[in-house]
């Protein structure tokens, strides 16, 4: 299923301009843009690796 996303006029025309200027659709680069922010989110809920710290 594929749900219809309404974007605000000015969001939409900025993204638009973007799109047109890496001359790619405008889905394409929405897709982009939320796939990253996914990324970074569930980056920030992953416990942070510690590596050796040989002053501890």
């Amino acid at each position: 299923m594929r749900l219809p996303i309404y974007l605000e006029p000015e969001v939409q025309d900025y993204l638009a301009a973007k799109a047109q200027a890496k001359k790619i659709d405008l889905d394409d680069l929405v897709n982009d843009l939320l796939k990253q922010e996914i990324r970074i989110a569930e980056s920030l809920r992953q416990p942070l690796l510690v590596t050796h710290n040989p002053l501890i």
